[in-house]
């Protein structure tokens, strides 16, 4: 993205439509090698403040919309160090108290459950995924940052990377307990439950859920439909896997 030179050619500088409109659509190349497309949105939104502060153009001050398409590429991109540099971009936000919402978080949790390039990639995510699940909940004192389905979904998956299997089973067991309590499980999170939690634990907690099924759990579809209403109850159930 080149932004034209307005005083040579007498041309309009971008608004913030215009840069929104570039940042989502670089937001959405998925899978692309190295660190490229985020730097290239980082270096848009830095831009953006740029003229906001020393142009006073109010309106394009960068707010959460804005910088999420920054974390949002971070999470599409292969680098592996793609996690490390999501958190470190959140942690810079709440530095300069700029706002952050649940999707700042939830682009971060992205970022890690998708460090899968290589081991190392895996442990970084791992690593990085319990540090900000621990950063929002102490965060989550805000109002306005209410723990969502996609959160669970991606710290769920994120677990998978954990290397100690009683740490990944722990800190399982507590995130889905807690969605349980929130009403938001979906089949994503089932999914991903089955997933990352031991054998053991699955068919403790699902089992005890759908009863007579206990022993059965692994081997037969478990499906939202099986599990109590409150764990599901503000799931979105408009479609078949909640999102």
């Amino acid at each position: 993205f080149v932004e034209p030179r307005a005083m040579a050619f007498h041309l309009p500088h971008p608004n913030r439509e215009t840069y929104l409109m570039v940042l989502r659509l670089y937001a959405k190349e998925t899978n692309t090698p190295g660190n490229e497309i985020p730097l290239r949105c980082l270096e848009i939104v830095e831009r953006m403040q740029e003229r906001y502060d020393q142009g006073g153009e109010l309106w394009l001050r960068p707010d959460a919309i804005v910088w999420n398409q920054v974390l949002s590429a971070w999470a599409a991109c292969e680098d592996e160090q793609k996690a490390v540099a999501a958190e470190n971009l959140l942690r810079r936000l709440q530095r300069e108290d700029t706002s952050v919402d649940v999707s700042s978080y939830g682009h971060v949790m992205r970022a890690c459950a998708r460090s899968n390039a290589t081991p190392h990639a895996k442990k970084l995510g791992g690593e990085v995924a319990l540090r900000v699940w621990r950063d929002f909940h102490v965060e989550d004192q805000r109002p306005d940052l209410e723990v969502s389905s996609y959160l669970y979904c991606f710290f769920m998956r994120a677990c998978q990377y954990l290397e100690d299997p009683q740490q990944r089973d722990n800190e399982v067991e507590v995130a889905f307990l807690m969605c349980c309590g929130n009403g938001c499980v979906n089949n994503h999170i089932l999914l991903e439950f089955q997933k990352a939690a031991s054998r053991r634990l699955y068919d403790d907690i699902i089992g005890r859920a759908v009863g007579d099924r206990k022993h059965q759990s692994m081997s037969l579809p478990v499906l939202i439909t099986h599990l109590p209403q409150d764990w599901t109850k503000n799931a979105n159930q408009k479609t078949q896997w909640g999102w």
